[in-house]
């Protein structure tokens, strides 16, 4: 394969990865958001309704430290590959769900997938468009974004039109097509592994005084 098709291959993973950012970005907001009196129909108490939320975003800030120290070494593509994965697979149990464990470990899957996925576009960001990068990450940012805000208001709506699991259905259906995309495109496009300490790296960043005082 030519440098230009893969290149243009690559892009066309990072632009699905964009859509994968947008609904995640928009899954912040719809658990418990806009389903929170359908979880309550459920028999779910108050309490473990909004744990639902806040696993979300320990596992989605978990896994942004985790990943993000092995990120050079395995690229944005591989990335992508595994938060989408993971994403997808949460965001579609999800609905489906009717016990809290199930519920529970969906949300954990969905969220271990939103941090790995955004560390994964900014990675084909940098090296795609490595002197446009404040340029695309901005503009990727602002498309990203707006998920939260689509996530509100039109979700209500379908909700009301239809129930909650189809709603959350809707989403989970276009990350599991992007995932697939990427899937398909992925062959030939990843980068071999870079060899080394990845902790060489974090220690030299939390070892700077500057830094600390950062922290």
């Amino acid at each position: 394969m030519d440098g230009s098709a893969l290149r243009r291959r690559r892009q066309t993973i990072l632009w699905c990865g964009v859509v994968l950012f947008f609904f995640t970005s928009m899954s912040k907001v719809l658990v418990p958001g806009v389903v929170f009196s359908d979880l309550q129909a459920l028999g779910f108490g108050a309490g473990a309704i909004a744990s639902l939320g806040a696993w979300y975003m320990y596992t989605y800030a978990f896994s942004q430290m985790a990943v993000g120290i092995f990120s050079d070494r395995y690229g944005g593509v591989r990335l992508l590959l595994f938060g989408g994965g993971f994403f997808a697979a949460g965001s579609i149990l999800f609905p489906l769900g009717t016990a809290y464990p199930v519920l529970f470990a969906a949300r954990v899957l969905a969220g271990m997938g939103s941090g790995t996925v955004f560390l994964g576009v900014s990675k084909l960001i940098a090296d795609l468009y490595p002197e446009r990068f404040a340029l695309v990450f901005g503009v990727v940012m602002f498309l990203g974004y707006l998920g939260p805000i689509t996530g509100v208001l039109p979700m209500a709506w379908l909700i009301q039109t239809t129930t909650w699991r189809w709603a959350l259905a809707v989403p989970a259906v276009f990350s599991a097509l992007a995932m697939l995309v990427i899937a398909f495109s992925a062959h030939g496009c990843t980068k071999p592994t870079v060899p080394g300490n990845c902790f060489a790296s974090l220690w030299e960043l939390v070892r700077d005084r500057r830094n600390l005082l950062l922290f």
